[in-house]
C-alpha cells in the first residue's frame, strides 16, 4: 500500500493552496493507495473558528472540513483517506511541529486545546491512547530536534520545495537513535507531489492500522529515486 503521511487541505490549513478534492485526485493519478490528512492544529489556526462566536464542537466541525472533503473525494476514486494532524504547542520547543497519528474524530472533539500541552505531557497522553507522534521537518531553520524520549518517530525526508529541509540531518537523527523514520510530501501546493511516501507491507482499514505498521516497521520509506529499509541503518 503506497501511502502519503503528510497532506494539507486548503479547506482547513490556510497555508495550503490546493482544494482537498483536487489534491486527492492528483495523488490517485500518481498511484497512491492512501492519503493521511494532517491539517495544522494549533492555537493560531483554531482561533479562526474558536473565537467565542462558536462552540468548541462547532469549531471542530469546521476544522474537520478538509478531511471530510478529502475523504468524500477519495471514496469516489477508491483511495483511502485517514485523519491525523500536525500539532504545534503554545509553549513547546522552538517552533516545532509534530505529526500525530491515531486520534479518532471523537478525540478531536473531546481532547480540547491539545496545543496547551507540551512535548513531554503530550507524549504521556499519546502513550496512554495508542497514538504515534513524529517530529516533522526537525532541521528547518526555526525548528530544534526534539529529545527522542518525547516522540516516537522523525520525518527523515520532507519534499516541500520551498523550505530548507536539511533532510540529511533528519536522516542522521534517525540513524543515531531508536526513533522510527517516516517521510512525506508535506503537500500544500502541486509541486510538492514528487513520489515521496511510505510503502506499507499490507493494506490498512484505519489510522490505527497505520500506527501499528509504523511501530512494527512493516513498511519501506519511499524517497524519490530509491527505497530505504528501516530495519537496516
Amino acid at each position: 500500500m503506497f501511502c502519503e503521511l503528510h497532506f494539507h487541505t486548503q479547506e482547513t490549513s490556510r497555508c495550503a493552496k490546493v482544494p482537498a478534492a483536487e489534491g486527492i485526485l492528483a495523488f490517485s493519478n500518481y498511484g497512491y493507495d492512501c492519503v493521511v490528512i494532517t491539517d495544522h492544529l494549533n492555537r493560531s489556526y483554531y482561533k479562526d473558528y474558536y473565537d467565542g462566536t462558536l462552540s468548541y464542537k462547532e469549531a471542530t466541525d469546521k476544522w474537520l472540513k478538509g478531511y471530510r472533503t478529502a475523504k468524500a473525494a477519495a471514496d469516489r476514486l477508491g483511495v483511502k483517506v485517514f485523519l491525523a494532524c500536525e500539532l504545534d504547542f503554545d509553549e513547546g520547543i522552538a517552533d516545532n511541529e509534530y505529526l500525530v497519528y491515531g486520534m479518532t474524530e471523537e478525540m478531536f472533539y473531546t481532547v480540547k486545546e491539545p496545543w496547551t500541552m507540551n512535548e513531554a505531557t503530550f507524549k504521556e497522553f499519546a502513550d496512554s491512547n495508542g497514538l504515534f507522534v513524529a517530529q516533522a521537518h526537525p532541521f528547518r531553520p526555526w525548528c530544534k530536534p526534539c529529545p527522542p524520549e518525547h516522540i516516537h518517530g522523525v520525518e527523515v525526508f520532507n519534499s516541500h520545495p520551498r523550505h530548507d529541509q536539511r533532510n540529511h540531518l533528519a536522516m542522521e537523527m534517525w540513524l543515531s537513535s531508536d526513533l522510527i523514520p517516516i517521510c512525506g510530501s508535506d503537500y500544500h501546493e502541486e509541486d510538492a507531489l514528487r513520489g515521496c511516501g511510505m510503502a506499507f507491507d499490507r493494506d490498512a482499514d484505519s489510522i490505527q492500522d497505520i500506527v501499528q505498521m509504523l511501530r512494527n516497521k512493516e513498511y519501506r520509506l519511499v524517497i524519490p529515486g530509491k527505497y530505504t529499509d528501516p530495519a537496516r541503518k
